[in-house]
């Protein structure tokens, strides 16, 4: 069996093969019908044999045609592929994808590598791996309206940011914050919460108030003289925000920046990672507070004066 990995974009495809274990990149194809025939005429090429001997039609080699799902980008073409003769496509769970190539050593950075990744998955996995079966057409009608459900109301909430210049430029100062990426899953919700405790406190609000409001604020458990918990947190305020203050936390430990470094401090001090990990999710709120109210970009050399 030859088997296809198919890294898919909104615009552009990738692809790779793995046979008989060797790898060969395909090339990068437009996400068109055009482009997918160009794909197809590119595997018959590799299938084709240097000196092609009468067959009797049945021994045409399969092809598995491995992919991950990518917001429905790859929706189109899967539908597509599935009617090609001999074709089978395979969506994995992209989990399951990432360990295996964790137990290979493998670590994909760019779109060629995570096509030939998934060919090199798709061949290890056979015969395990199902077939993808698409959803009922009435069903997956109702999927992509749900998506552009989504995608609309991502739009309308750009527009607002970029109609109101003081929101556009909040915004880009609160991205100046070190934290993982997170863009404005993180920032908006983080300027909204910051309006608001301003608000609600005017001249009084701090970083401290702000850090209480959303409910990072560390609360100790004592009962009697004798019983002592660890620290927790309140969990008081908005739970939507202390989870992607957490998740901006989390991908900010993956680079070198302030944020890494101060939970790197703490776990060299012997704190337990999960609290490190709180901590610091409690400093991305106390520097974002500081940004918010100072009006100046975040300035990794006066962290240390932007502590709560």
């Amino acid at each position: 069996m030859l088997t296809i990995g198919v890294d898919i974009a909104k615009a552009t495809l990738e692809a790779a093969a793995w046979h008989t274990g060797q790898a060969r990149r395909l090339g990068s194809f437009e996400q068109t019908s055009a482009g997918w025939t160009a794909l197809r005429d590119a595997i018959a090429q590799l299938k084709a044999p240097a000196h092609p001997e009468p067959t009797t039609g049945t021994e045409r080699e399969s092809v598995a045609v491995v992919l991950e799902p990518t917001g429905g980008y790859e929706l189109a073409f899967a539908l597509w592929a599935r009617q090609q003769p001999g074709w089978q496509v395979y969506r994995p769970n992209p989990t399951r994808v990432r360990a295996w190539a964790r137990s290979q050593g493998l670590r994909a950075k760019t779109d060629r590598q995570d096509a030939l990744l998934l060919a090199r998955f798709g061949a290890s996995a056979q015969p395990a791996l199902s077939p993808w079966q698409p959803l009922a057409s009435e069903v997956s009608e109702l999927e992509q309206l749900l998506r552009r459900r989504v995608a609309d109301l991502e739009r309308a909430i750009a527009d607002q940011v970029q109609q109101q210049s003081r929101l556009q430029a909040a915004q880009e100062r609160l991205r100046t914050v070190p934290e993982g990426g997170a863009g404005a899953r993180v920032v908006l919700p983080l300027l909204v919460a910051c309006e608001r405790s301003h608000t609600l406190a005017g001249a009084q609000s701090t970083a401290k108030g702000m850090v209480a409001y959303v409910g990072l604020d560390p609360q100790p458990h004592e009962s009697g003289t004798s019983l002592r918990s660890p620290a927790r947190i309140s969990r008081q305020g908005d739970q939507l925000l202390r989870a992607r203050l957490y998740m901006g936390a989390l991908g900010a430990l993956r680079g070198d920046n302030p944020l890494h470094a101060f939970y790197q401090r703490l776990v060299d001090r012997g704190k337990p990672k999960k609290l490190a990990l709180l901590a610091a999710a409690r400093k991305l709120l106390a520097w974002a507070w500081a940004v918010f109210s100072s009006g100046q970009p975040f300035d990794a050399t006066k962290t240390v004066k932007l502590v709560a």
